[in-house]
């Protein structure tokens, strides 16, 4: 290895490289002593090829040239140079070296310079080119602070975005660096003003330098006051150089194995699937182009099979769902795009107007499946959004917003409430499937499995197993010996928007089932609906009515379901087949979480008849004659207008 770098300082010092461009790096003049381990590159270290992906892309299309209609253009490939065109490579090496001198007594730290010096001891290096095009470049490269330049290369936390951009915290430019196995980034622009600027960027620890400790970060460029490099002042390598309006990103020793591409891919479709469908992205890696046209066929190609990618379904939502226009009080636009069916985990991409996706939400209830996306449009709810997003993008949360908490709780509970209300517009009648009575809980899925884990552990994507196959159950007959009567739960527990957590993203895995309010099993049921057993007040009219209710033979029944169909009138659909022609009574109940009552019911009839079905004192609906293997659909309205689990008992008449 020495002598290799010998010959590489020889190069060097044999070169046209001015003494005052080269690295640098600030001295500390007594401030804090920083070692190897930075919070902006540890962030992104997790799934660094996903956060690279997500994080440019959405810096690029932050920077969109105005008045143009191409979208933004951005090409990931990856590329070999000599070693020798590593710019600064004498200096560089030395500032490594003592780096291991100051740090090496810190195994992390010592194993990480003896690899990047390794690195650099090798004929050639790694790169990842990274470049987009239709931005405007990266403005203020010769201003002192507040431009485009000074945020990306210069400044820390600092973001000085418009209302519609992605990014809020500059945060985000530390992904790049994750990827790099020496934490060495280069940057090269053409602005739309026609300048012209390149720069290099370390993030490495304190140092010696002259006998004097450093700051942990440093540049290559002009050597007095860090500057960058100006409209060409020196000849670079022909990679380095920029010819088109717009910016270059060179991850110098690339740490992506050979599934770089793909990862890219996939993180790209998961994160821009709206912005490329709508044509505002374009994105290129190797030679594998993401567009409008190829959409489809990629998310089938490198999404759909997935675990833990949604956008293969949340583009049939796009293209084939319904959409649904709103807003809420005080802000503007919003789209939410649903389609229902069995195949559907229940679960939205929520969307800032950018057109990338911040997280996956769940925690719906209620039997309808479905998938959908809902975009932000309006500058308004997108600026307001934007406030309260984390660094990692990747949830809503209202106490970020410290212009007013309070108002921000109450916005995004009206973001719940508006998509909640849309979803149970749904048509779920035509989409709900038969389920057997007796022992098919145990070969249906928990809606529990589903459950986003939005925001734990900083991940932006949905851990989601397999969707369930559909399995056959053959009809299960109810042993008259042993059961007095057939009793079914099924529905869903209500939906209280004003109980719902208002931080959207951030939901936890403790969901519960869809409809577990509503289940029982049959031994619950009979214990607790037994003639000799009082109900827990103690009526006893209601009491005389059970036991009168018991004695009658139960109704066999090959298949039975309950749902919502207008909760704002508490209407709903019973639908069930009977196992033989004969006549008999419902008798509702309302499941609650702390027990049960009696539903007290309005109107019963036949759907698609007009003629009511008798509703006796006690509550019992009919009688009303069944045909054996015929589908009956019941339609009832509650007195009270709730959204509530069903228990239903079936009874045959003497």
């Amino acid at each position: 290895m020495m002598s290799l770098l010998s010959h590489l300082k020889i190069r060097v010092n044999k070169g046209n490289i001015m003494s005052d461009i080269d690295w640098s790096f600030p001295l500390n003049n007594d401030g804090p002593e920083v070692g190897l381990n930075d919070a902006g590159i540890e962030t992104f270290k997790g799934r660094r090829l996903e956060a690279l992906a997500r994080e440019i892309n959405q810096n690029s299309c932050d920077a969109k040239q105005k008045g143009i209609d191409a979208p933004v253009e951005i090409h990931f490939s990856k590329h070999e140079i000599p070693i020798t065109e590593f710019p600064g490579l004498y200096t560089y090496i030395d500032i490594l070296e003592s780096c291991l001198d100051h740090w090496g007594d810190i195994d992390k730290s010592r194993l990480f310079f003896e690899k990047a010096i390794n690195t650099l001891s090798q004929k050639t290096i790694s790169i990842l080119k990274i470049s987009d095009y239709n931005t405007e470049g990266l403005k203020g490269s010769k201003e002192e602070s507040r431009s485009s330049w000074h945020s990306l290369i210069k400044a820390i936390g600092v973001s000085n975005k418009e209302s519609n951009a992605g990014g809020s915290f500059g945060i985000g430019k530390h992904a790049p660096f994750a990827c790099s196995s020496i934490r060495t980034v280069f940057y090269g622009t053409k602005d739309i003003d026609g300048n012209s600027a390149f720069q290099g960027k370390t993030i490495l620890a304190t140092h010696k330098k002259k006998g004097e400790l450093t700051q942990g970060t440093g540049y290559f460029g002009k050597t007095f006051r860090n500057k960058p490099l100006c409209d060409n002042e020196i000849n670079l390598p022909n990679i380095f150089k920029r010819e088109k309006i717009g910016t270059d990103v060179f991850v110098m020793g690339f740490n992506g194995d050979e599934n770089w591409e793909y990862e890219i891919i996939k993180s790209v479709l998961e994160n821009f699937l709206v912005a490329i469908y709508e044509n505002k992205l374009v994105v290129k890696v190797g030679d594998i182009k993401i567009d409008k046209s190829s959409l489809s066929s990629l998310l089938e190609k490198f999404t759909k099979d997935e675990k833990d990618c949604l956008s293969y379904l949340y583009y049939k939502a796009l293209v084939y769902g319904k959409c649904f226009d709103g807003h809420i009080e005080g802000y503007d636009e919003l789209k939410l795009y649903l389609i229902e069916g069995k195949e559907y985990p229940k679960r939205i991409a929520m969307v800032r107007g950018t057109g990338m996706k911040i997280f996956d939400k769940g925690r719906f209830q209620g039997l309808t499946r479905f998938v959908g996306v809902l975009i932000a449009k309006g500058s308004k709810i997108n600026e307001f959004l934007r406030l309260t997003e984390p660094p990692s993008h990747d949830k809503w949360e209202y106490e970020r917003f410290e212009e007013n908490t309070t108002h921000a709780k109450k916005v995004l509970k009206q973001l719940n409430s508006w998509i909640s209300l849309q979803v149970k517009t749904l048509n779920s009648i035509g989409s709900v499937e038969e389920l057997d009575i007796d022992g098919v809980s145990q070969y249906l899925p928990d809606d529990d499995i589903f459950n986003t884990v939005d925001g734990e552990d900083n991940k932006e994507f949905l851990d989601k197993p397999d969707i369930p196959k559909e399995v056959e159950v053959d009809d299960v007959p109810i042993n008259r010996d042993n059961q007095a009567k057939t009793e079914i739960t099924v529905g869903a527990m209500p939906t209280d928007e004003n109980n719902q957590n208002e931080n959207i993203g951030n939901e936890g895995q403790n969901e519960e089932n869809d409809s577990k309010g509503g289940e029982k099993s049959n031994s619950e049921s009979n214990s607790n609906n037994n003639g000799n057993e009082k109900n827990s007040d103690g009526d006893n009219d209601t009491e005389a009515k059970r036991k009168d209710i018991s004695s009658e033979p139960p109704l066999s029944l090959n298949s039975f379901r309950s749902f919502c169909i207008n909760p704002k009138v508490g209407k709903y659909q019973i639908s069930f087949t009977p196992s033989r022609n004969g006549q008999g009574h419902l008798f509702i109940k309302i499941i609650g979480e702390q027990g049960e009552e009696q539903a007290k019911i309005k109107i019963a009839n036949k759907k698609n008849e007009n003629n009511s079905i008798k509703i006796t004192s006690s509550n019992r609906i009919g009688p009303f004659k069944f045909i054996g293997g015929q589908r009956e659909n019941i339609e009832i309205e509650l007195m009270e207008p709730i959204r509530c689990a069903l228990g239903v008992t079936m009874y045959e008449d003497k």
